[in-house]
């Protein structure tokens, strides 16, 4: 059978190009081919008898237009429900003192690794308390660690050429505006590594001023985001000319007289459709010799791990869990981000890492497992709460090797992502997902405005 559409991917991105299309060609013959024995990609909900939890995609945020309509689509706008953004940074030189800066510093008496024997500048000594009302002002005092610092940054990116920007990562420009002093304190207190190294400089600014910024409020889905999942896929197959294959790893993808053949891994079987729409990482695609002309585009996504790691933690004898009142934290250890989850049934997201930080806890957890990711978890809490810390009832760690994409140093976003939508315009070959939006990139607003730029080309 000849489909009209087989569509590599069965995450958000490859079900909503499924979903737009059959809204307006109802009739359409369209194959989904999946390689995990589930659909979501990286949205998935998980649930067992301990917890339920996001193990991938974990929110979205106001400015997420095609994902609210989305939501309201499927019938699952009445379970949106706000999160707080607010952050406080946990240093591990004096634990159980919070800070939301650098200019709090002074409240929590001697950080050695902030003082480094140097004083503040005459311009600091002048423009902080400045920057330190801006934001008291405009978000209250509890807010993102080190706002007002990043803001500095952001206003000095203003006069750059865009060349430049795209050239250098966030803490190489900071360089230019802000002390040694202060970098560190981004670079321990931001929680994110890749946002501040391997982006460059362009892409993580617009990353921080619409996507990070505290003024945005953020939001969760009452029961779990692969809801979102469920209902598309629900909807999908209501209709008769749909067939979705999962446990389909991809071998190859080959082009003649203006068809396009499709080989799995240790099948036989082969798949033909007239239009291929791949939504898949990066990654997959440059094992495809098709796509052989454009790898020079597709390296300058720079796909990076992911891994968050939730503990249920048992009641003391006071019937309340260690964390109560904990604030989310950011850490300059090794777990990086700490987000009580729901102090009534003890749940902590005790770590939340990227690229090395991810790989590292990968690895604990493949040599030792989770006794070993336990241990490792319950000195790094103490370390930087100075709370006493139990063992967990139960752990579980979700790696993602490929987290999300960043538009890496010397990339150019809006050329790149325009690019790879139809990367040869002699076939009917299409790219949607996260990685390659220029400007919702790590979100699933990115997943969902790359598709609706394939329905764009489609005219449909």
């Amino acid at each position: 059978m000849k489909y009209e559409y087989i569509i590599l991917g069965g995450g958000v991105a490859g079900l909503y190009t499924a979903y737009h299309i059959l809204k307006k060609s109802p009739n359409s013959s369209i194959l989904i081919l999946e390689k995990e024995n589930h659909l979501g990609g990286r949205i998935h909900t998980f649930s067992d008898k301990y917890m339920t939890i996001e193990a991938g995609a974990g929110r979205f945020h106001e400015k997420n237009i095609l994902l609210f309509e989305l939501l309201r689509e499927l019938g699952l706008a009445s379970k949106i429900n706000e999160i707080s953004s607010s952050a406080c940074f946990a240093p591990v030189e004096n634990p159980g003192a919070f800070m939301n800066s650098i200019l709090d510093r002074e409240n929590v008496g001697s950080l050695d690794f902030l003082r480094s024997g140097m004083g503040f500048s005459p311009s600091l000594d002048f423009l902080t308390p400045i920057y330190k009302l801006f934001f008291d002002m405009a978000l209250g005092k509890q807010n993102i660690p080190n706002a007002e610092l990043i803001f500095r940054v952001i206003v000095a990116s203003k006069g750059e050429p865009l060349s430049k920007l795209q050239n250098i990562s966030f803490l190489h420009f900071a360089k230019e505006v802000l002390t040694k002093e202060e970098i560190d304190f981004i670079a321990g207190s931001f929680g994110y590594y890749s946002e501040l190294v391997i982006m460059n400089a362009a892409d993580a600014i617009y990353l921080m001023e619409q996507h990070l910024t505290p003024t945005n409020q953020f939001y969760g889905l009452r029961g779990g985001l692969s809801q979102i999942i469920e209902n598309l896929e629900n909807k999908l197959l209501k209709h008769k000319h749909i067939k979705i294959l999962t446990n389909r790893m991809v071998k190859n993808i080959h082009f003649s007289k203006n068809e396009f053949t499709i080989q799995c891994e240790n099948l036989d079987t082969t798949y033909i459709g007239e239009k291929c729409i791949c939504a898949v990482p990066n990654g997959v695609l440059q094992k495809f010799s098709i796509f052989h002309p454009v790898k020079d585009l597709l390296n300058q996504i720079d796909c990076q791990p992911l891994c968050r790691i939730y503990s249920q933690f048992p009641k003391g004898d006071n019937g309340a869990v260690w964390f109560k009142g904990l604030p989310k934290l950011t850490t300059n250890n090794d777990l990086r981000m700490v987000i009580p989850i729901d102090e009534k049934e003890g749940i902590l997201m005790s770590s939340y890492t990227d690229n090395k930080f991810a790989r590292g806890w990968n690895q604990l957890y493949e040599k030792e497992g989770e006794p070993g990711v336990n241990r490792r978890l319950v000195s790094l809490l103490k370390e930087s709460t100075g709370r006493d810390v139990p063992l967990p009832i139960k752990s579980h760690v979700f790696y993602w090797d490929c987290g999300v994409g960043y538009w890496g140093v010397g990339a150019n976003s809006a050329m790149v992502s325009e690019s790879l939508i139809q990367p040869m315009k002699e076939m009917k070959l299409f790219i949607c997902g996260e990685p390659y939006s220029q400007q919702n990139q790590q979100w699933i607003e990115g997943a969902l405005e790359t598709s609706q730029k394939v329905i764009d080309i489609l005219s449909l």
